[in-house]
């Protein structure tokens, strides 16, 4: 609504720097003179003769408003087909002729016989504040303001009620007032999605996740954050569907020329803050509504990508992996539908007991446990499952496999060392 041409004018919201003392609603209009032109001739006239007789809208607005202009065009019909002794009176901070020029080619307005207040510096923006264009400013009969509004609370019916001088029951239009350009955003309604970039920030803890739980089915998470963290961990979190785990380069493919800025600790034997902040950020991401966890990692991506001067993507290659695959059916203990609640028993961070698990669920725990080695699932099992693993000393990852493989072979289940096409995180220069 706010970007629409018309006659090569292009609508933008107006905003106005305004007198302390303003008027609301219930206060009474000041008896000021008001710069009037129609058919070309400009005269000074009580603004008293517009609402005196049956009341006025007060219409603000401006040439370059698209808006407006229909606006006026509305209202003007409204009042005719209500019959009533309402006036309209736009009113515009422009100068006659400007205003004479544009309403005499105007498609809309040349056809409207009306009068135009003009030049005004006393209502539009100093005794009646506003943020956006149109504004409509209802004014019975002794002057006294009953109601602000945009043009779509404009009918006959109330244009009926305000000639009669009767309460008026419209939606009101309520402008941030506060509000100036270059100001944070509001979302005191809501907000579709909010994220927030700054540089290091050494109050704050280090930190990087989602509100997304490790073994939930159907986790849904609407919050990602990380603070004081190289670029190359924030992408990376997405690429693990907001997960802060630990950087894991084998998954990882890098087509950049200055590898430093991506992960300075990483790539160098730098350990000084003071030289690595300045390859650190504080990235936030906030959603109303939940998402899964891989809208959210795509998100995430999405949006570093629009911040920094990298492509990163997710593509397909082939990688040594273990891969968790059935090798007796008859051992799974297949209990339920694959939605069934997860009931699941950790002893020292260790899963223990799970019931009603699916190979989804076990294939993220397992690939979490066995950072940095890749399990990967391989099971075409939609049903959850029953499992119990034994409890796993931690010594060497290799010797955890081995001793994850006694208990899943128990249920019919094995993980296989295996060349397979898998996801892997893709960063390029721009």
């Amino acid at each position: 609504m706010w970007k629409l041409f018309i006659s090569g004018i292009l609508l933008m919201p107006v905003t106005l720097f305004c007198q302390s003392k303003q008027l609301g609603i219930g206060d009474k209009l000041p008896p000021i003179n008001v710069k009037v032109l129609k058919n070309g001739k400009l005269e000074v006239k009580p603004i008293s003769v517009y609402y005196e007789k049956g009341g006025m809208i007060l219409s603000f607005w401006a040439t370059w408003c698209s808006s407006c202009i229909h606006s006026i065009k509305k209202i003007n019909g409204q009042i005719k087909s209500s019959s009533s002794t309402v006036n309209i009176l736009p009113i515009t901070y422009e100068d006659a002729s400007t205003v004479d020029r544009f309403v005499k080619v105007n498609p809309i307005l040349k056809t409207l016989d009306l009068e135009y207040s003009v030049e005004d510096n006393a209502l539009m923006g100093k005794l009646i504040e506003f943020k956006k264009l149109p504004h409509e400013v209802w004014v019975d009969r002794n002057g006294i303001i009953k109601a602000i509004t945009g043009t779509e609370a404009v009918s006959s019916q109330s244009l009926a009620l305000l000639s009669k001088g009767e309460d008026i029951n419209v939606v009101m239009k309520t402008d941030n007032l506060k509000y100036r350009f270059g100001d944070t955003l509001p979302s005191t309604n809501g907000f579709l999605a909010r994220s927030i970039l700054t540089g290091y920030q050494g109050s704050l803890p280090n930190w990087i996740g989602s509100s997304m739980p490790l073994l939930y089915k159907g986790a849904k998470a609407s919050f990602f954050c990380g603070n004081n963290q190289p670029v190359l961990s924030l992408y990376y979190a997405g690429f693990n569907d907001g997960s802060g785990v630990p950087v894991d380069t084998s998954r990882i493919i890098l087509e950049v020329k200055d590898k430093y800025k991506l992960f300075p600790q990483l790539f160098s034997d730098d350990q000084d803050m003071d030289l690595l902040k300045d390859y650190m950020y504080c990235y936030e991401l906030r959603s109303p509504f939940p998402m899964e966890a891989k809208e959210l990692g795509k998100m995430i991506i999405d949006d570093l990508n629009r911040f920094f001067p990298y492509k990163g993507e997710v593509r397909k290659a082939y990688s040594k992996c273990l891969v968790l695959k059935l090798i007796d059916s008859k051992r799974l203990k297949a209990v339920a539908p694959s939605d069934a609640p997860l009931q699941a028993k950790f002893k020292k961070g260790q899963l223990i007991v799970a019931k009603n698990i699916t190979a989804d669920l076990l294939v993220k725990y397992l690939d979490d446990m066995l950072y940095p080695l890749r399990v990967v699932n391989g099971v075409d099992c939609l049903n959850s499952f029953d499992i119990e693993f034994g409890e796993v000393v931690p010594t060497e990852r290799s010797l955890w496999v081995a001793n994850i493989n006694k208990s899943l072979e128990k249920n019919g289940l094995l993980l296989i060392e295996e060349d397979v096409l898998v996801d892997k995180l893709y960063i390029t220069d721009k």
